[in-house]
């Protein structure tokens, strides 16, 4: 039995979760930014804002906000920014790992040792999942922020911020509607 598991193992992996060489670095959308202001930079009497990164300087930096299925463009003094969670990718679904505690009704009175081993091996899976794919100010600064940008040069002079489209984000599931240009 040893030995059948030991050969199950030694087969090929296939790389389907892996992007084509054509694929890569295609994006061409800003990264989801949450970022938290000190008291005195409240913008619209809001201390938290969140959205697609646009572009990032050392004074200031441009993100595109979604409320209530209205796209707003919104400039942040940097002096302002007490702290950001930028988030470069979508995380993996853990959510079947819940059931693996399951399985440990057929330990029988193990359970009483194998369960808590269980529940502590997913929690820490889906919180070092999470910290995986996002980058703080702890992590990175805020003038490295502009790697992450739709525009990571700076917003182009011909570019109006009221005509920018949101990005079919990965990391938001509600769909977003324009409101009509007047």
């Amino acid at each position: 039995m040893i030995i059948v598991i030991a050969l199950s193992s030694c087969n090929s992996m296939r790389y389907a979760n892996l992007p084509k060489v054509k694929d890569i670095d295609t994006d061409y959308n800003g990264s989801f930014v949450n970022i938290f202001l000190k008291k005195e930079g409240k913008i619209n009497n809001k201390r938290h804002v969140k959205g697609e990164l646009i572009a990032v300087d050392s004074t200031k930096m441009i993100v595109l906000t979604v409320k209530r299925k209205k796209v707003e463009p919104i400039e942040i003094d940097v002096k302002n920014i007490k702290s950001f969670r930028l988030y470069y990718a979508k995380k993996p679904n853990y959510d079947l790992t819940a059931l693996l505690p399951v399985s440990t009704i057929s330990h029988g009175f193990y359970l009483v040792l194998t369960l808590p081993v269980n529940l502590i091996g997913i929690i820490y899976i889906n919180e070092s999942a999470q910290k995986d794919f996002r980058y703080t100010q702890h992590t990175i600064s805020i003038e490295e922020l502009k790697m992450f940008a739709r525009f990571p040069q700076g917003l182009p002079p011909n570019v109006k911020l009221e005509a920018l489209k949101p990005s079919k984000n990965r990391y938001r599931r509600r769909k977003v509607k324009r409101e009509p240009q007047q």
